[in-house]
């Protein structure tokens, strides 16, 4: 249970949590929000001006952003910590007509006469169109890349049709067709992408539609195949199961807070929750539990799996700053500028030569703009990485003669978009003079790890 303490004039000062902790707000003489203390310590504090426009915000890290408007109380400018300043620009009428980044970008905007985007223009002159009808229906687009889009509607102003027209000068045109139907209460019954058709809520081709217009029934039909998934609610509008292609269903079962306590077959002993809600433990079927522990603010600090025998198989330990940023997981660090942008990351990691561990000095050069740097090796276990978009080099010294024919990458960040092109790779004998290894491809593996596979190895 939540306990919410209100002032004289109704505003919310206090939230005392289920598990007994408390945040806490202050306001100023006008009533205005100016404090937040969250149960761990951390505060988040904002400032107005004498039109109640919010002109600074000062976050967990004691960093200020402060925001400046115009007589019209239009937002103008955004200035960040670290010196960051965004500019937006108006016409009479309201409409943002410009808008500057802290690099001196400017993206232009403009409008008809009835305030509807007609065109964006980025600092690289790249121009984004846009057109509508007389109702104010997008009927026709061009993006960035060429991209003509041409939108259909029926009476009742839902879109019916998209056509993408895309000129290739390789390929040729190339087209996908979007279209969409609907049922009288305006629910989506039908979707086509080009050959991929979904349906929803039909059986035997006959559309049964559901009165709170949820999807109990969902086939896609491509190239002659046919798939098809169906869903079960509660009276709480909770899915209670789901039948896979397969056949099989797969179902859930909730406790009178709306907690998920069992899914047979697959979770069979109900999951375990705090006071507050927060799920603190889990067994799933093959006996593999898992565990979380929270910090006052809510916040996930360890996790942990553990096999049958209650022996640990891998646990994590999260600890965060005041602006709610992890700083740590496990024995890797991490350090944040005043934006919340990641600047470095202390990451502890390990190399392996033909399955075998053997010991190795990793070593790092940064601003390789020219890649022929030396590789400075006297560095502790743990490499310091900068993460700007400066180029840099990192290399092993194997302590010994190997022939290498394979190495795997492991970025932090599954959706990195490193590509072959932004490697190269260099062998050397003594520490100081490379050579350009040109024998290798690079593949893509999941969740991001790269694999280098070298065909001639040094």
């Amino acid at each position: 249970m939540y306990v919410i303490f209100y002032d004289e004039v109704g505003n919310e000062v206090k939230v005392r949590d289920p598990r007994g902790f408390e945040t806490v707000k202050e306001y100023d003489p006008l009533k205005r929000l100016t404090k937040i203390i969250y149960p761990e310590g951390n505060e988040e504090q904002f400032e107005y001006d004498k039109n109640n426009n919010r002109i600074a915000y000062i976050n967990g890290k004691y960093f200020r952003t402060e925001y400046s408007y115009d007589r019209y109380n239009r937002l103008t400018e955004v200035r960040e910590p670290e010196g960051r300043l965004t500019t937006y620009r108006y016409d009479r009428w309201g409409n943002m007509t410009q808008m500057i980044d802290p690099l001196g970008h400017v993206t232009n905007y403009r409008y008809d006469e009835l305030n509807r985007l007609l065109e964006e223009v980025n600092a690289e002159q790249q121009v984004v169109t846009y057109r509508y009808d007389a109702v104010g229906n997008r009927v026709w687009s061009r993006d960035r890349n060429g991209t003509v889009g041409e939108y259909e509607y029926l009476p009742n102003n839902l879109l019916k049709k998209v056509v993408l027209t895309k000129e290739d000068p390789v390929a040729g045109r190339k087209t996908q067709i979007l279209a969409y139907d609907y049922d009288e209460a305006g629910f989506r019954k039908r979707a086509q992408v080009d050959g991929l058709v979904t349906e929803y809520n039909t059986t035997g081709g006959v559309y049964e539609p559901d009165p709170y217009g949820r999807i109990y029934r969902e086939t896609k039909s491509f190239a002659g195949k046919t798939s098809t998934v169906e869903y079960r609610y509660d009276v709480m509008g909770r899915i209670t199961g789901v039948k896979y292609p397969t056949g099989q269903w797969v179902n859930y079962e909730y406790n009178t807070l709306g907690e998920l306590t069992k899914v047979p077959g697959f979770i069979d002993e109900a999951p375990r929750y705090d006071q507050g809600g927060f799920l603190v433990g889990l067994t799933a079927a093959n006996r593999i539990t898992t565990s979380y522990e929270y910090d006052r603010n809510g916040r996930l600090t360890n996790l942990n799996y553990n096999n049958q025998s209650s022996e640990l198989l891998k646990g994590y330990s999260l600890a965060y700053d005041g602006a709610n940023n992890i700083v740590r997981k496990n024995d890797d660090t991490f350090v944040y500028d005043g934006l919340n942008q990641l600047l470095f990351a202390n990451l502890k990691g390990k190399f392996e030569v033909d399955g075998k561990a053997e010991v190795q000095k990793v070593g790092r050069v940064l601003f390789d703009y020219t890649r022929d740097g030396i590789l400075d090796f006297a560095i502790s276990q743990f490499e310091l990485i900068e993460l700007d978009y400066a180029a840099g080099s990192i290399g092993v010294d194997l302590l010994g003669t190997f022939p290498v024919t394979r190495v795997t990458l492991y970025p932090n960040n599954p959706n990195h978009r490193v590509e072959a092109r932004h490697l190269s790779l260099y062998g050397s004998l003594d520490g100081f003079e490379y050579e350009k290894i040109d024998g290798w491809t690079l593949e893509k593996k999941e969740n991001g790890v790269l694999e280098l596979v070298l065909t001639n190895p040094p």
